[in-house]
């Protein structure tokens, strides 16, 4: 099971890590055993997930025979104890999944450690979980042109075709891009990593069919420092085109409402790395002050700029961000940091 932003590096870590252990199962193992992976998050918001859909959808994966968590007891397995539950792309549970921890036998990841040391985890700082995942399968199995494609293209994602602007890609996202690169080479395939990365590029920033609240819901995280929450969505447009949606403000006040947060802070980037910046919305002017003093005090650049979106619920602070490097991986560890750790 993947996090709960349930991007497409969780989508697929889930998938693949799912299907080859599976078929590692020995024959009295099967006999006894289901393995299928978890989509995080509920069948309802799986479309607000673009990226994954198209690429699911390209590679000839049936979106139906997916299982999402709204779909499943997982609470109820974990509860019998009959669940074995391996987390990638997170080391740690989102509050309200916290129970499930002790079903958790196996966590890949490549976020910053959070939860003890367990011999053959596998955490480490790169820049897609898919790595890490491609570092296993390739090493252990034949190399399935389809499972090489997914991995593929979810690196190229991951790391902004290893752009030299953000510098998201490691040595080691390199050396299974190559890997990958090669199996596919092998197996008669003349993958196009510009086109590729383009395609899924478009998929993510496409925001056309989809609501004010769906986009603010599409690639969310909520986190729990101490005496607050905080709403993180990323939304792939600049703050300006964000601003000028239809009902905006109403959107930001319902989920504001509806998710019992202190304060929501929006990412937005224009496609990673043309425009970056970060608006800060809540009704508590005080807390939403003393996160915008955090931020202002960073390593992020942000500089402010002035809007007339206001209204009576609520306040807006919007940031340009200089630094184009800062994703949410350095916002999140930023305010947990500053306001101490209750739970994530």
């Amino acid at each position: 099971m993947g996090n709960e932003g349930c991007d497409l590096d969780s989508v697929i870590s889930s998938i693949i890590i799912g299907y080859y252990t599976a078929h590692s199962l020995s024959t009295k193992q099967k006999a006894s055993t289901t393995v299928f992976p978890v989509i995080n998050c509920s069948r309802q918001d799986l479309p607000l997930r673009t990226e994954s859909v198209f690429y699911l959808k390209q590679n000839g994966i049936d979106m139906d025979q997916l299982i999402c968590r709204d779909e499943i007891d997982l609470l109820g397995l974990c509860d019998l104890g009959k669940l074995k539950l391996t987390l990638v792309d997170h080391n740690v549970l989102a509050s309200w999944q916290v129970r499930l921890d002790s079903s958790v036998t196996w966590v890949i990841d490549h976020h910053k450690r959070e939860r003890k040391f367990k011999p053959g985890d596998v955490i480490e700082t790169v820049g897609s979980c898919t790595t890490l995942v491609g570092g296993l399968v390739l090493s252990m199995f034949t190399h399935d042109p389809i499972v090489c494609r997914l991995l593929y293209g979810t690196i190229l994602l991951d790391t902004y075709n290893f752009s030299e602007v953000t510098r998201l890609g490691t040595p080691k996202d390199v050396k299974i891009f190559h890997k990958l690169e090669q199996a596919l080479l092998a197996a008669g395939e003349e993958p196009n990593r510009n086109e590729i990365f383009e395609a899924l590029l478009s998929a993510r920033s496409d925001c056309s069919h989809l609501t004010p609240d769906q986009i603010l819901n599409k690639d969310t995280k909520i986190i729990r420092p101490s005496g607050m929450t905080i709403s993180i969505p990323s939304v792939p447009m600049a703050s300006t085109q964000f601003l000028e949606i239809s009902h905006i403000l109403e959107a930001l006040n319902t989920h504001w409402q509806k998710n019992d947060v202190a304060a929501i802070l929006v990412l937005c980037n224009e496609n990673d790395v043309v425009q970056k910046g970060c608006i800060v919305y809540s009704e508590d002017t005080d807390r939403a002050s003393k996160i915008c003093k955090v931020l202002e005090n960073s390593e992020l650049k942000l500089s402010s700029r002035k809007t007339t979106h206001l209204n009576s619920a609520g306040r807006l602070f919007v940031y340009d961000q200089g630094n184009v490097l800062c994703n949410r991986k350095f916002y999140v560890p930023l305010l947990l940091k500053h306001f101490g750790v209750s739970s994530t």
